[in-house]
């Protein structure tokens, strides 16, 4: 199972995004794994990955909601919005 999510900017800290709905995430229950030449990257349950939009898109996965939170929440300015909850 996975939730999906968004992130609301409420602030543009950094005047790039903007404001509003600014990216688009799931959250994974289950673990993932993949293989480098040199090692693994285990993602355990609960990883995430995250679509930003606008004129700079790009897709990065995160190893919790804390962590993504932990650099893109900006002190609040930046909160996420589960979708499945109301009003999301």
């Amino acid at each position: 199972m996975s939730r999906a999510f968004y992130l609301l900017r409420l602030h543009d800290v950094h005047g790039v995004s903007g404001e509003g709905i600014v990216a688009d995430g799931i959250q994974h229950e289950q673990e993932w794994c993949f293989d480098f030449p040199d090692g693994r990257l285990s993602f355990a349950p609960g990883w995430c990955e995250l679509a930003w939009r606008g004129t700079l898109p790009s897709t990065s996965l995160w190893r919790s909601v804390d962590v993504l939170m932990g650099v893109h929440g900006h002190h609040g300015a930046t909160v996420l919005v589960w979708k499945d909850q109301p009003g999301g």
